[in-house]
């Protein structure tokens, strides 16, 4: 068995030798050593625990730079594998014996070259005509094959041939010296001895193995020696030879310092006390005893090499292994652990964990909550403010359970940035697909995946989109248990998968079918009700497992808002760099003290683009800025012409530019990056102090998670401390922002406003740019969705071409129909540019039934029926169809303006003539949006049950949880009160267009705010009127009176106010209303009824 594991840069490659299986383990001791296998193997080297660190008495660890050679002086015995001819002669043996003669200048080769080396060993995926083949010599520091080759080569000369090109082909010479030649020393042998040594001169790998004085590198000793004893001592577990029931564990060790061996256990001990304690299972530490009675015999020596001397089966030999470049690492793997875990109780024992793995000594809050409720195996969706460690929430999650995870990443940068974290920690057993990496990259990564060679992989939801890949990932679950599947920025589903990445809308789908048993584990900074809805829809999972941290604040952070022409962006942002550099000398990048700005911009190119404005700003700061896009910039040619962008010559192409845009920028190279939202998630760099919006975003929580970037520094009360501009352009001239932010506007109508106002018009204008490019209209998406039905054909597959223009229109179409169950699944080919569509077995009733399904999903009082006979369409699929369309048009349409209203208006609402008390009140009324407590339960209860009255008028009220969980009640809340409540209110208006609940409460807040014409106030307000006027005339009657009581309103409020009652509601009521508001309006209803009265009277009197 081969290992690869250590805790110092040295030969972390070893071999256990003679191992047998004494006895089965039980399913839950196998569970703990695979988790702790994994643990200590998560990376070659990784970071000793602290246990280790403490015993060894060292004061700062390090894993030095310098490479440690573990070498044995005395020669290898290979006396039985090196094989002779049948006349007795033994070229091969002779040569071995002469290796210090011909390489006299070359020290330990002979400890390090391997005779009769299989070729599976030296290349594991061969074909089978080679698998049973041996080579004389293998010496694998430099990649060199050695042949003595007898009298047998002439008759096999071609099958050598083919050998050696083989390994030629993999990057292994092969040197071949005649039996004759050898033998008679000649000028050949000469010639060959030579060619030898001038592959080892070429060899850096070869050329490390110098004479170390290994009294100075004690330290490195000890840790190679704990780690492979802790590695022995686990397989001894596994293998039945101990058990972690036995009263003592006995070793009978050979060739090593038992002092070492001792705290290699005791550590071993540690940790699998605390695995057991997660279990909540008891465990006595056995006894550790070192003797020759009754005991595992282990011949341990990390400086020797295996040779010919450990067939003796009567001892373990562990010993260094030849191979220094292979990563023998297989994940440890056994079904997944049914913990049970509880908040509190499990809080200490997981910070052992959080301790020795990522030396971090406390949780952030709100983790614990993700990690326990995901290890006890439940699907979870996990909310944390950006910079409050999502991260850490998978990646223990995964390293507690015995298997692995892949995590779906909507960024390339997202995937290296925590792939090069990982790394920093020593976490090296992971990997990532991407675009930027070449087809056989991928492939390689893929067959790896497929081997359990690492524990975590990120993917992109296109991944999953591929045939080739879905086997691999099936495979993996068969073999090395897919425990977690992770969506990463899991709001990216709801705002993305509708928009321009439907590989999210298939996701979950696609992971329930090829890894049936994995846990869903969703991480997001996100806190809108949209997205949740969309959430829970996709992967079912339930309220109590959405887990949140309650306070969403980060202190360190301050927004200031910018109000300015949009011509004068660029102006602004000069300002705000120079302001910042006074202050703190950002842009002289010195290591240990630098800052450093984040630009993001609406666009790539042109006034609005991180590629023009990182040009602009290197005109100012010469090689001080550069720019990170997710797509190729594109340029005019010399003609006019749109071309692709082209980086600099010593970049095969722009996706290893941007890869190095990013290292670099974390590396502190140059201090500003400008970029689109491509890097505006899950990038952890400590020292961003300014981020600057080149205009607003699409939503509150997209400023939050972009702007998020600064502030990470672990001292929070200095260093942290950053500034977060926003530079707002709201041009209002003949522009109709009342139609835009009207929740009844349709697509059309602001593909129109677009269409005359432009790219240049203001902000909004250019985030709402996208329902140019994504929401082509209803009948033109009607039309794409005829088109590909046209290809269906009952139960089979059907190939569908598609280009870079038509693929996005095309797949919108397919998952449409998904949804309606018309196409079972599909795939996607890049390569060859098509869609594999299976199509299933529909009728009408089918179709219909499946449309229902899915809107239930998200309205469970959905009505088929009504809404199909609104529709003017001669067939019920083309029924279904135009509904499906209308409803996503209405939902998801309605849901993005209302969240870029909602960041609108609070950019709109700052006061620049006071940024002191405005940045206060900005960043109060932004954390409001995000927090969760008592009223925003009451708000999302209400947008699920809409008709529940009497708890709409509980959010006007103060109320404060005392320590034994009662409630106070307070009274009224007052004005701040309610511009609190309407950013409270805000994220739940951007998923519930017609909850009754809902609109009369936003309505009502506007109102008191004297913010009543605002698109949320009266068009909200009166549509919960004309809803409400179908109640019960008792039931309206209750919330007229509950509505009245909620505030004291002064005459223009309740003027206003009674307008809209008597509007919708019945006159009966009017009397009620001029009680309680005492207006004009209720008044003259009053008095027209006796006026009424009295002229029908006068007509029935005079006629």
């Amino acid at each position: 068995m081969k290992f690869s594991a250590g805790y110092a840069n040295t030969n972390n490659n070893f071999s256990i030798l003679n191992l047998s299986r004494q006895k089965e383990l039980s399913v839950e001791h196998l569970q703990i050593i695979c988790v702790l296998q994994n643990i200590l193997h998560r990376g070659t080297p990784t970071i000793p625990s602290d246990y280790i660190i403490k015993s060894l008495q060292i004061d700062k660890f390090e894993i030095n730079d310098s490479f440690l050679p573990l070498i044995s002086r005395q020669n290898p015995n290979w006396n039985s594998s090196i094989k002779g001819s049948s006349d007795g002669y033994n070229p091969a043996l002779e040569f071995y014996e002469k290796l210090d003669h011909f390489f006299a200048d070359y020290p330990f080769i002979k400890q390090l070259i391997l005779p009769e080396a299989f070729i599976t060993e030296i290349l594991p995926d061969v074909s089978v005509e080679f698998v049973a083949q041996q080579v004389d010599f293998y010496l694998p520091q430099a990649n060199l094959v050695i042949e003595i080759d007898g009298s047998q080569h002439q008759q096999e000369g071609a099958k050598d041939a083919k050998r050696d090109l083989h390994f030629k082909q993999n990057g292994i010479s092969t040197v071949r010296i005649p039996t004759v030649d050898l033998r008679k020393e000649t000028p050949l042998l000469k010639q060959k001895i030579e060619e030898i040594k001038t592959y080892l001169d070429k060899s850096k790998a070869f050329l490390k193995y110098t004479v170390v004085d290994y009294q100075k590198h004690q330290t490195e000793l000890q840790l190679t020696s704990i780690c492979r004893f802790q590695t022995l001592t686990l397989q001894l577990l596994k293998f039945g030879y101990l058990s972690l029931s036995d009263s003592e564990w006995r070793f009978n060790i050979l060739n090593e310092h038992k002092s070492d061996l001792t705290i290699a256990v005791e550590d071993l001990q540690l940790w699998l006390e605390n695995l057991h304690s997660l279990q909540n299972i008891s465990f006595i530490k056995p006894k550790i005893v070192f003797s020759t009675a009754n005991a595992v015999n282990i011949d341990f020596d990390i400086l020797k090499r295996y040779d010919d001397s450990c067939k003796n089966s009567n001892s373990i030999f562990v010993r260094t292994d030849y191979q220094d470049g292979n990563n023998y690492f297989i994940v440890s793997t056994a079904t997944p652990i049914d913990y049970q875990l509880k908040e509190k109780e499990a809080e200490k024992t997981l910070e052992f964990f959080l301790k020795n793995i990522f030396n971090k000594n406390s949780f952030r809050q709100g983790q614990i909550a993700i990690i326990t409720n995901s290890l006890n195996r439940i699907d979870t969706i996990g909310l944390l403010p950006t910079g409050s460690g999502k991260s850490i929430c998978y990646q223990l999650t995964t390293l507690l359970q015995p298997g692995v995870c892949f995590v779906i990443s909507p960024l390339k940068s997202l995937m290296l940035d925590q792939k090069q974290n990982l790394d920093k920690i020593f976490i090296k057993n992971t990997a990532f697909i991407s675009g930027e990496i070449s087809a056989s990259e991928k492939e390689t990564i893929q067959l790896n995946y497929a081997k359990g060679k690492y524990l975590i992989v990120w993917i992109s939801p296109e991944r999953l989109q591929i045939q080739t890949f879905r086997k691999h990932l099936s495979n993996v679950n068969a073999n090395f248990k897919i425990n977690y599947a992770v969506i990463d920025e899991v709001h990216c589903l709801s705002e993305w998968g509708h928009d321009f990445r439907t590989s999210y809308l298939n996701l979950a789908k696609t992971v329930k079918e090829y890894c049936p048993n994995t846990k869903f584990l969703g991480l997001t900074a996100t806190a809108s009700s949209r997205v949740h809805k969309d959430i829970k829809a996709e992967f079912g999972v339930k309220d109590e497992n959405i887990k949140s941290q309650i306070d969403f604040n980060r202190p360190e952070l301050t927004f200031k808002v910018v109000k300015c022409a949009s011509k004068k962006k660029y102006d602004a942002t000069k300002v705000i760099l120079e302001n910042f550099n006074a202050k703190s000398n950002f842009l002289e990048t010195k290591k240990d003290t630098s800052k450093s700005a984040i630009i993001f911009t609406p666009n790539v190119t042109w006034d609005f683009g991180c590629f023009d404005l990182s040009n602009k700003l290197n005109g100012i700061y010469p090689a001080k800025a550069n720019f990170y896009s997710g797509e190729v910039p594109k340029i005019k040619d010399d003609n006019g012409n749109k071309v692709d962008w082209v980086p600099p010559k010593e970049f095969k192409d722009y996706e290893e530019y941007k890869k190095q845009v990013q290292t670099d920028f974390k590396a502190d190279v140059f201090p500003i990056l400008t970029s689109t939202k491509a890097f505006g998630m899950g990038i952890d760099k400590p020292n961003i102090n300014l981020t600057i919006h080149y205009g607003i975003s699409a939503s509150i929580e997209s400023t939050y998670q972009e702007a998020g970037r600064a502030g990470r520094d672990e001292d929070k009360k200095i260093k942290a401390k950053s500034d977060c501009y926003i530079l707002f352009s709201d041009e209002a001239e003949d522009f109709p922002i009342h139609v835009l932010e009207n929740k009844d506007t349709t697509v059309e109508e602001i593909v129109k406003i677009l269409a005359d106002k432009g790219f240049n018009g203001n902000d909004i204008c250019r985030m709402l740019y996208f329902y140019k490019t994504n929401f082509k209209g209803l009948d033109a998406e009607y039309k794409s969705i005829v088109e590909v039905s046209k290809h269906y054909k009952e139960n089979e597959s059907v190939e569908i071409i598609w280009n870079f223009s038509t693929k996005p229109q095309i797949e919108n179409a397919i998952y449409r129909l998904s949804l309606l169950g018309v196409i079972k699944d599909y795939t996607v080919d890049f390569a060859d540019k098509k869609f594999v569509v299976h199509f299933g077995k529909v009728d009408d009733n089918s179709i219909k039934a499946n449309l229902e399904n899915y809107i239930k999903k998200y309205n469970d009082k959905f009505d088929i029926n009504t809404e199909l006979d609104k529709i003017e369409e001669d067939t019920i699929s083309k029924k279904c169809i135009r509904f499906l369309l209308k409803w996503i048009y209405e939902n998801i349409a309605y849901e993005r303006r209302q969240a870029l209203k909602g960041i609108a208006e609070l950019c709109r609402n700052y006061d620049e003539n006071d940024h002191e008390q405005s940045s206060k009140i900005f960043k109060k009324n932004l954390v409001a949006y995000f927090e969760i407590n008592d009223i925003t339960i009451i708000l999302q209860h209400i947008a699920d049950n809409p008709d529940d009255f009497p708890r709409w008028f509980e959010v006007f009220y103060k109320k404060m949880r005392k320590a034994d969980n009662t409630v106070q009640d307070l009274g009224r809340i007052d004005k701040e009160g309610y511009t609190e409540l309407k950013f409270k209110l805000q994220r739940f208006l951007e998923s519930y267009r017609d909850n009754p609940g809902l609109n009369l409460i936003s309505g009502f807040i506007r109102l008191v705010l004297n913010e009543f014409n605002d698109q949320d106030g009266r068009p909200r307000f009166e549509s919960a009127l004309k809803q409400i006027n179908l109640f019960e005339q008792s039931q309206q009657l209750e919330i007229l009176k509950k509505l009245f009581d909620a505030r004291k309103l002064d005459k223009g409020q309740r003027t206003e106010l009674s307008k809209s009652l008597l509007k919708y509601l019945s006159e009966d009521f009017a009397e009620l209303i001029y009680e309680q508001l005492q207006d004009e309006s209720s008044l003259t209803v009053l008095l027209q009824k006796p006026l009424k009265k009295l002229k029908q009277l006068n007509e029935d009197i005079y006629g």
